[in-house]
């Protein structure tokens, strides 16, 4: 479902640009030039409606420009406060979701919900302060930072970027095809349940001319991605694994040291969805500032306590770095290549983790998981021996950089 909105996204940007362009004349293109290139100054609104499958289809309204001018001033911020010390994308689309447990980024596009939940114990959606948006939106543009970075000075990771290319253009392709079938199939549906059909009549109804086409379609479209995940992605599979723990710890840092404050992640993700495990240590992890994340009490966890995944992975490193370079009054005036100083340590240490998965891997799907697996004491013994000797490089790289400055 979410590939399924970005390629309706791609398909309407040129469209909804010129709307947006009325509505938000002030933002764009003129105070968002930089940001966002007037052909993709694009935020749209996603509104759920339940389909003939019982899955959520997306309709296209605008959003408030308010809310464009938000993340329109973050930006421009985030860009001012570290300078020309990093390489920044030159274009940025935003998808702005109504409402989610969670945002993302993919290839660059922001996909942003206005309103952020957590389920209850019933699993009915909490709704958050809509104060704490703000850091999760900056963490969503750190990673487009992080990719422009990279492939700035990575022609491994320039490789990887085409070949996400050709990814998304099989779902742009799709999306073309399914999404105008699926809309009308969704009115008839709809029209044949307001006259009192029941589901199986509609699934009846509708199974030539709707459901078995778009299985085809879908069908079609699952064989596209195994061929670009063949001929594409395997080779860049190493490097965009190793990459994935430094590429949220950078996210993390963009926005942890624009706002000065080392619990910003921790507490707005917190009360965003995300459902942490009951050990203090792993529902800590994205906390820069505890001492339950130093090294030594990482190296001191039980196995069974370390976390897969690259979200907490790093979390030693978040806390070595808030403690010794982020708060630190020293390195405050020139915060700009402190950042670059910590991408090049993360650059560095990705290679080394790309050669170690060339060699073993296996090491992939254990240390970042694509599917739940129970790990035995085992696998916990050797994901713990990873977890410890990448947070202590990672620091050590660091610190060799830092004390330079």
């Amino acid at each position: 479902m979410r590939i399924l909105l970005i390629s309706i996204l791609l398909l309407t940007a040129n469209a909804k640009a010129q709307i947006l362009n009325r509505s938000c004349p002030e933002v764009v293109p003129s105070q968002f030039r930089q940001v966002l290139q007037e052909n993709w100054g694009v935020l749209t609104h996603f509104e759920p409606t339940e389909d003939i499958f019982g899955e959520q289809v997306p309709t296209i309204t605008n959003v408030a420009c308010e809310q464009f001018k938000k993340l329109a001033v973050l930006i421009n911020k985030l860009k001012a406060t570290y300078g020309n010390y990093l390489i920044y994308p030159r274009d940025v689309v935003v998808n702005m979701l109504s409402q989610d447990s969670n945002a993302y980024n993919f290839q660059g596009y922001l996909n942003l919900p206005l309103n952020f939940f957590v389920y209850n114990h019933k699993d009915k959606p909490l709704f958050k302060h809509h104060k704490h948006n703000f850091a999760i939106w900056a963490h969503e543009y750190g990673h487009s930072i992080f990719n422009q970075m990279m492939s700035h000075y990575s022609k491994k990771w320039q490789y990887l970027q085409k070949a996400l290319m050709k990814y998304r253009n099989v779902m742009v392709d799709f999306t073309a095809k399914h999404n105008p079938l699926l809309r009308v199939c969704y009115v008839k549906a709809w029209q044949m349940r307001q006259k009192g059909a029941t589901q199986e009549q509609i699934n009846q109804a509708l199974s030539r001319e709707c459901i078995q086409p778009l299985n085809k379609l879908r069908e079609q479209s699952n064989l596209s991605v195994e061929k670009v995940n063949e001929v594409f992605m395997g080779p860049a599979v190493f490097i965009s694994s190793a990459a994935k723990a430094y590429n949220e710890l950078f996210a993390d840092i963009i926005t942890v040291a624009y706002y000065q404050d080392g619990k910003v992640i921790h507490d707005a993700l917190h009360r965003s969805g995300i459902k942490y495990h009951k050990s203090p240590h792993k529902s800590l992890g994205r906390d820069f500032t505890t001492h339950k994340n130093d090294l030594d009490v990482l190296e001191r966890q039980p196995d069974h306590f370390i976390q897969a995944g690259e979200h907490n992975l790093l979390s030693a490193v978040r806390r070595h770095v808030w403690k010794y370079y982020l708060s630190n009054p020293i390195y405050k005036q020139k915060i700009g290549k402190v950042v670059q100083e910590l991408f090049f340590a993360m650059a560095s240490e990705i290679n080394e983790l790309e050669k170690v998965f060339r060699k073993q891997p296996g090491l992939m799907q254990l240390v970042f998981p694509t599917y739940y697996q129970e790990l035995t004491p085992a696998q916990h013994a050797i994901l713990k021996k990873i977890v410890v000797v990448m947070n202590r490089n990672l620091i050590k790289v660091i610190d060799q950089r830092l004390e330079k400055l």
